[in-house]
């Protein structure tokens, strides 16, 4: 082992040495004090401070600034300090504690425990998230992870994303599983399908294809394609573009059907509305039922109840402004 040459600081102190071992580069020292390097092996590896004794580069041209229990395992390997980090060929771990990475071109900033095992998956931070997919990231929070490629989990507590393509911004407890698709935030909802979306709430469920549910709590979107569904509770939407805009108990089960608020209003005809109101129902084609109080339209076309009290449009066509049955 070559002495080799003293670094000093602009007053002339001695702080470090630079010794060449087989290729190997250690820069270290405190008050001339150098220290033993015993795990570098292979070409242009720099050890930089921290416990040269559990520190481990073994790949070329790969880097340990400092910390302990610190491996780089493949060559280009960057590990900068903290403590039983693991950077394989060309990945890099900034700090913290017993972090992972395996696939090439890996990236995990600091955290404790987290693993990105896919090729080029990022983990900026936080405590036991998981990329093993490629091109996935997880931000921050804990036990998040992306189980497809290209997936992204920005924060929260025990998010799932299984893409590829899809996202969660934050949250806890949701999941997304589909090509595509989106959950904002918010707890324990789930979002099941392509391209949907789930803007967040509470217990929310989306299984629509290209369906959108805005929020709320414990809303529905059913398996049918272009849903949407945006605010209220106990909602649910059962049919093709069917659109459901707030309200408690509300349901829109044909195809085309809308119903806006109110409480316990049932869509159930092809392109019928509720405006709102109580406990209204509208079957049939094309009918209408604008508010009111148990107002409802049976099996006919075209018939319009504006408001008031148990009253029924029953033929084609008719209309009833208000008043009691």
């Amino acid at each position: 082992l070559d002495n080799g040459l003293t670094y000093t600081d602009g007053a002339g102190r001695i702080f470090g040495r630079f010794h060449i071992l087989s290729g190997n580069v250690l820069i270290t020292g405190d008050n001339n004090n150098v220290f033993k390097v015993s795990n570098a092996t292979g070409f242009f590896q720099k050890i930089i401070g921290g416990d040269f004794e559990t520190n481990s580069a073994t790949g070329n041209f790969s880097f340990i600034g400092g910390g302990q229990n610190n491996i780089t395992q493949g060559p280009n390997g960057v590990v900068v300090g903290g403590s039983s980090n693991s950077g394989s060929q060309d990945c890099f771990v900034g700090a913290g504690t017993s972090n992972q990475t395996s696939g090439q071109y890996g990236s995990i900033v600091a955290g404790k425990n987290n693993k990105a095992h896919g090729s080029y998956a990022f983990i900026g931070g936080g405590e036991q998230n998981e990329a093993p997919k490629q091109h996935a990231a997880v931000v921050a929070g804990k036990t998040n992870k992306t189980s497809g490629n290209y997936d992204f989990i920005g924060a929260g507590l025990e998010n799932g994303v299984n893409g590829p393509g899809s996202a969660i911004v934050a949250g806890g407890n949701n999941a997304v599983v589909g090509t595509q698709s989106f959950l904002g935030a918010g707890t324990d909802n789930f979002l099941i399908a392509d391209g949907g979306v789930l803007a967040g709430g509470i217990t929310n469920k989306n299984y629509s294809d290209y369906g959108v549910l805005g929020g709320g709590d414990t809303n529905i979107l059913q398996d049918n394609a272009y849903g949407v569904l945006v605010g209220g509770q106990f909602c649910s939407g059962g049919a093709a573009n069917v659109a459901l805009l707030g309200g408690k108990y509300n349901a829109a089960t044909a195809t085309k059907s809308t119903v806006v608020g109110g409480e316990a209003n049932s869509g159930l005809g092809i392109y019928c509305f509720v405006g709102g109101g109580l406990s209204n129902l509208t079957s049939g084609q094309s009918n209408v039922i604008c508010g009111g109080d148990q107002n409802r339209t049976d099996n006919v076309s075209y018939a319009t109840v504006v408001g008031g009290i148990s009253n029924t449009g029953i033929g084609a066509h008719s209309c009833i402004v208000g008043g009691r049955q």
